[in-house]
């Protein structure tokens, strides 16, 4: 990663930064991985990922990295101009960016979901995460479908 990087590596402005936003009077945590500063007072936000690399689609249509764009916004009044997956088990980045409606409708998209969690119309999925969460004693996922 650094042989290949070590000439193009920016300033970061933050590591590992963790935020609390508020939308619609819902609280949305997380934690970036790094914020780089760009020569035009704007940012590149990078994730870095350990798994199989995905594709520019993916990056594209990520809810992740248009959170992690809303939030450098709010947390540091930046513009969020690259929005990166960095893939580590190939050394390449998947670049991506958000337009201003895109970032309303992810906002919509959070305000939607966060309404069915508290009207208990959500349901949840099984996947990768269900091994590591601490609902398990209580989720109707886990417990009715013989997941264990």
């Amino acid at each position: 990663f650094y042989d290949r990087n070590k000439e193009s590596l920016k300033e970061p402005l933050a590591l590992e930064e963790e935020f609390r936003i508020s939308i619609g009077g819902h609280k949305v945590t997380g934690r970036i991985d790094r914020i780089d500063k760009l020569d035009d007072e704007s940012v590149e936000v990078i994730d870095y990922k350990t798994g199989k690399p995905r594709s520019q689609d993916h990056a594209d249509q990520s809810m992740q990295l248009s959170i992690y764009a809303i939030a450098v916004r709010e947390r540091f009044q930046k513009e969020p101009k690259h929005l990166s997956f960095y893939y580590l088990t190939n050394n390449e980045k998947v670049t991506s960016a958000r337009t201003e409606k895109e970032l309303e409708s992810a906002k919509d998209s959070i305000l939607e979901v966060a309404e069915e969690i508290l009207g208990r119309n959500f349901q949840p999925n099984k996947g990768f995460h269900c091994d590591r969460c601490e609902f398990k004693p209580i989720c109707p996922v886990w417990n009715t479908r013989g997941i264990n």
